[in-house]
């Protein structure tokens, strides 16, 4: 399942909590848990949106909508990750 939102959140756009959550038919707080163990793990990492330069950032049009929000980011581990499942 932690593949599967890895896969989700590496597919970019903005995708808040409770729409990862439907999408994987889990609870929320679940989902959040999931989040904070890839990022512990060094899969993903969080960012405020606005917080750093908008520069190659994937979801910078978007940013303004979510500045309050938490984005989620695949770090260089977790694009390796994905590239290896897809045998790239």
């Amino acid at each position: 399942m932690l593949q599967q939102l890895l896969r989700l959140v590496g597919a970019g756009g903005l995708q808040t909590v409770p729409a990862l959550a439907q999408t994987l038919a889990l609870p929320e707080s679940l989902v959040r848990q999931m989040l904070a163990q890839l990022e512990q793990q060094g899969y993903l990492r969080a960012v405020t949106a606005c917080a750093e330069s908008c520069a190659g950032c994937a979801v910078a049009a978007g940013c303004q909508l979510f500045s309050a929000a938490r984005v989620w980011t695949l770090t260089e581990r977790g694009q390796r990750a994905l590239a290896a499942e897809k045998g790239l």
